[in-house]
């Protein structure tokens, strides 16, 4: 039963360096993408861009920041196409 417990809890601390790894990794690459994507002239592949990172959001369950970049996105048809993919976006 010992061995279990300890079993279980590094595990648990290896489950927690990941899930910390991979935070690190998704807010890196989000901050990235963000960066590029505000230097974009054209307004279009710059709204098409702040999709994709939309996406990356929204796959990582970070909603709050997903909203945010959302309301930048200014092409009618692009912001329509992220509400059809993305309805919880609407509210």
């Amino acid at each position: 039963m010992i061995a279990l417990k300890k079993s279980a809890a590094l595990l648990t601390g290896l489950n927690n360096r990941t899930h910390k790894h991979e935070a690190d990794r998704y807010e890196r690459a989000a901050k990235t993408a963000m960066t590029i994507a505000i230097k974009i002239s054209d307004d279009l592949l710059r709204d098409s861009a702040v999709r994709q990172i939309v996406d990356l959001c929204l796959k990582a369950n970070d909603l709050k920041t997903a909203r945010i970049l959302f309301r930048a996105i200014q092409a009618v048809s692009i912001r329509e196409d992220v509400l059809n993919d993305y309805p919880i976006l609407r509210q």
